[in-house]
């Protein structure tokens, strides 16, 4: 629950992120599972899984902790290089 909470309010998106993508696979792994639990099915948990991963590459949202702790990051994709005309 402690890692589900992180990244609803962005705080270290990435790590916590995986850590939960960790916790979906022991759970997959080591059949872990009880009858009010949403994980019984092997392709939901592989469905959280890969959001999970997502999640932790694509990072916080802008107005997440993390956003406010590290500030905002840009991307600037440079323009691709011209070829020259024959």
């Amino acid at each position: 629950m402690v890692t589900g909470l992180f990244i609803l309010i962005g705080f270290l998106t990435p790590i916590f992120s995986l850590l939960a993508a960790a916790e979906c696979v022991s759970v997959a792994v080591l059949g872990i599972s009880r009858s009010w639990s949403l994980l019984d099915s092997k392709l939901i948990v592989l469905q959280v899984i890969a959001g999970l991963i997502a999640i932790a590459f694509l990072g916080p949202g802008a107005f997440s902790f993390d956003a406010r702790l590290f500030g905002w990051k840009e991307i600037v994709i440079p323009a691709a290089p011209h070829k020259p005309e024959e």
